[in-house]
């Protein structure tokens, strides 16, 4: 029998093998595709869920021993408040399993009084938990008069609202600070002679400004903002006036932007 001879289109392999052979190499691809996706979503579901119970303590829960109770509260400061003034208004945790404690929720109640700037709570196991606070420095004197502070100039006509046995926070109370702050640093002598600062415009929304009055009866006008340059502009008005010899001085206005007036007492 003779052979039969093929030419090379006999020789190519079955278009339709090819095509099965391409698709089951597409379907293994796409099946690790999956494979991966499914195993990046139970990776982060994972982590999601562990992360979900570390804030919600569950993790702490199960690891901690029921019959630790807390047995001590160590209170620091750096002000005033003592730690019986915050048991009075309940600001420590109650006597219980410390795992159940929140300290994130005593956090932001000791943060809630007007006089904390800042406040730390931790956990110090087995059986104490140690809360820091920071307190804000008394700059002037409202409606108080205490060794302490009997050396700061008063401040006048502000509102005072009372709450839970303490005052309301005054919103621009950072400006008055700062004034305070900055003056009692840059021109120490001149700070000993102002004895009160008006406030009732620093909530002005045209012109914010606050009014010190000095032990000569000199009046100095300051605007809320960039106090640090209206003090240069100060220091140079009074230098001046030093060497001239001026002394009858009435008002000093530092509120304008790029200049600072100065008037004089009429001769009577």
């Amino acid at each position: 029998m003779a052979e039969q001879s093929q030419s090379w289109q006999d020789l190519r392999p079955s278009s339709k093998n090819s095509e099965k052979a391409s698709w089951r190499a597409r379907a293994r691809l796409i099946f690790l595709w999956v494979k991966r996706i499914v195993f990046a979503a139970a990776l982060a579901a994972a982590a999601y869920g562990g992360y979900f119970a570390y804030k919600n303590g569950a993790i702490e829960k199960l690891l901690t021993p029921s019959t630790e109770e807390l047995k001590e509260v160590v209170f620091k400061t750096d002000g005033a408040i003592t730690k019986a003034w915050a048991q009075e208004r309940g600001l420590l945790p109650e006597k219980q399993n410390i795992a159940q404690i929140d300290v994130k929720k005593i956090q932001a109640d000791f943060l809630a009084v007007a006089q904390i700037k800042a406040a730390a709570v931790a956990k110090i196991y087995p059986d104490k938990i140690l809360i820091e606070i920071k307190e804000r420095k008394p700059a002037a004197r409202v409606a108080i008069a205490q060794e302490a502070v009997a050396d700061l100039p008063w401040v006048m006509g502000i509102p005072l609202a009372q709450k839970n046995g303490g005052f309301e926070p005054y919103p621009p109370a950072g400006a008055i600070d700062e004034l305070i702050t900055s003056a009692r640093a840059a021109l120490p002598q001149s700070f000993e002679t102002w004895r009160t600062i008006n406030a009732s415009e620093l909530q002005s929304i045209t012109l914010p400004v606050m009014v010190v009055s000095t032990t000569d009866n000199v009046k100095i006008i300051f605007h809320a903002k960039n106090i640090k340059f209206q003090l240069e502009k100060l220091e140079y008005i009074l230098r001046y006036f030093e060497e001239e010899g001026l002394a009858n001085v009435e008002k000093i206005d530092l509120s304008l932007k790029d200049m600072a007036t100065a008037s004089l007492r009429s001769k009577k």
